[in-house]
């Protein structure tokens, strides 16, 4: 398997994590006085402290390092968010498929090539706590646009990922480190089962034939699909040729109905996104 670096932003989120994974605080590195750094074997977990700036900061030093001892690397943050009311539950694991960061509106989609049990939902990063339900249907924190900005600079995008345990509805009640730390544990099982997945051949980022790549173009010019639909578009593609799963089907069925305003592209659009989700189109 490949190794790994999680980068957490509070020690209570990496505790149960530590625990369940048996890393060791790590000894005589070079950002051993920087940041928290625990490992075992080809696992690394490093602490990066509240905030975009200190979590890209970490990311890219540790990746950095231990570059020098992997050759491939796998990269994933782990941490509790906000999810706004109805979108999802509290203890819940996501898969975060798309993150924007509020102050800059950069918008980054990580390559989700795994097969998984956990919710995907879009995530948006604030500077500050959000305290009062965004109207965003997407889960809240403070660092995943800075975690993805440094790890896709220096590792793939196939082997990146952002898992979130929903903690709070952004009512702004505190949660307490051990309140964190439990809902973590509640998802260890889930997240190692991720992690392994990604550390497996699977992660690996595959290339769409000439025939599939002339098919999408062709979808996205019959559906005048905009930019973020064309990226979420070709993510998909390939989680699909990573798991070796058929999608040609899917995209034919898209090319044969009519579409000729806005509202019947987003209507035709996401039939075709939970096909390739696994639902049976209607």
């Amino acid at each position: 398997m490949k190794a790994a670096l999680i980068i957490t932003s509070l020690m209570c989120e990496a505790t149960p994590l530590i625990r369940a994974m048996g890393l060791k605080p790590a000894r005589h590195g070079e950002l051993e006085d920087r940041f928290q750094l625990f490992h075992s074997n080809n696992l690394y977990l490093g602490i990066s402290g509240v905030g975009k700036l200190r979590s890209a900061v970490a990311t890219s030093a540790l990746i950095t390092q231990l570059r020098s001892k992997h050759s491939s690397l796998v990269v994933v943050n782990i941490g509790i968010a906000g999810a706004p009311p109805l979108i999802a539950e509290r203890g819940q694991l996501v898969v975060v498929n798309k993150v924007r960061d509020i102050a800059t509106n950069l918008r980054l989609y990580p390559d989700i090539l795994v097969k998984h049990p956990a919710l995907e939902l879009p995530l948006d990063t604030h500077d500050h706590p959000v305290t009062n339900p965004p109207e965003n249907p997407a889960l809240v924190d403070m660092e995943a646009s800075g975690f993805l900005q440094a790890a896709t600079t220096l590792v793939a995008p196939s082997e990146v990922a952002v898992l979130k345990v929903v903690s709070d509805y952004c009512d702004g009640v505190r949660i307490a480190p051990d309140e964190a730390s439990a809902l973590i544990e509640a998802s260890s099982d889930a997240i190692i089962s991720i992690l392994d997945g990604l550390r497996s051949t699977l992660s690996e980022h595959p290339e769409l034939s000439a025939e599939e790549k002339s098919m999408m173009g062709d979808v996205i010019v019959h559906a005048r699909l905009s930019v973020t639909q064309k990226i979420e578009l070709g993510r998909r593609l390939r989680a699909k040729k990573a798991q070796g799963e058929p999608f040609v089907p899917l995209l034919q069925e898209l090319l044969a109905k009519q579409i000729s305003n806005k509202d019947e592209r987003r209507v035709v659009f996401d039939e075709l996104l939970r096909g390739l989700d696994g639902a049976s189109l209607p």
